[in-house]
């Protein structure tokens, strides 16, 4: 073979291996970095999965916390509702009992420091479990010093719910609240407290019953109770 030819094939092959070489550099780095790219993506994901796990079992821990939390509550309405004198208990909310709580800590203080009257609280008969628990009512009052008595009602107004209170001229206005306050924290739905226009012997009265024509009235609030300076007429 020509020496020059030889020459050339000799310089053509080594360029070719110094390709080759360059080329195999080139795929080893390549490889190298996606393996470490894989082993990261492994680690990252490892991570998030037991992110994932940690995660998942803080949500079972709270909503067994929000099971037992409830069932707390709904225990602890019955046992409000039931103190309080509140009937249908199976529908009465933990927020009315709050509420009723409030109602009886100021039944309570109302009339504390203040002189009392004999006075007598008078309820005319109807369903009163529809609207308060007779059995814890009754002796709340009796054990607040007022005698209590239950007198025949009329007929067509026993279809009205409880939502009316009466008085005498005789009877000091904090006892009047101690008695709102008391069937209000019993879940009674007042809408009208009034002074008696014409009360003949029922000065040292106050008479729980309901009146048609406030049916659609607002309902009292305990704070609007507790504030009020008079009872009109």
């Amino acid at each position: 073979m020509d020496p020059a030819a030889l020459a050339e094939i000799r310089q053509k092959s080594h360029r070719a291996s110094l390709v080759t070489g360059a080329g195999a550099a080139i795929i080893i780095g390549a490889l190298a970095f996606a393996v470490f790219t894989v082993r990261q993506a492994t680690v990252e994901v490892d991570r998030l999965n037991a992110q994932k796990a940690h995660v998942s079992d803080e949500i079972t821990n709270l909503e067994a916390a929000k099971k037992r939390l409830l069932a707390e509550n709904k225990a602890l309405t019955a046992v409000g509702a039931e103190t309080l004198g509140i009937a249908q208990q199976r529908s009465v909310t933990a927020s009315q009992v709050v509420q009723g709580l409030k109602a009886d800590k100021l039944a309570q203080t109302v009339a504390s420091g203040q002189g009392r009257a004999p006075v007598t609280v008078t309820f005319y008969a109807k369903n009163f479990e529809k609207d308060l628990n007779q059995k814890v009512v009754f002796p709340k009052l009796s054990n607040l010093g007022y005698a209590v008595q239950v007198v025949p009602g009329r007929g067509y107004i026993s279809r009205v719910g409880t939502n009316a209170v009466w008085f005498g001229r005789d009877v000091p206005l904090a006892q009047v609240k101690q008695v709102a306050l008391t069937l209000i924290a019993a879940g009674v739905s007042l809408k009208t407290i009034r002074q008696f226009s014409d009360p003949g012997r029922k000065t040292s009265i106050i008479e729980v019953g309901a009146d048609a024509a406030f049916v659609n009235a607002p309902q009292l609030s305990a704070e609007a109770v507790a504030a009020a300076e008079s009872f009109g007429r």
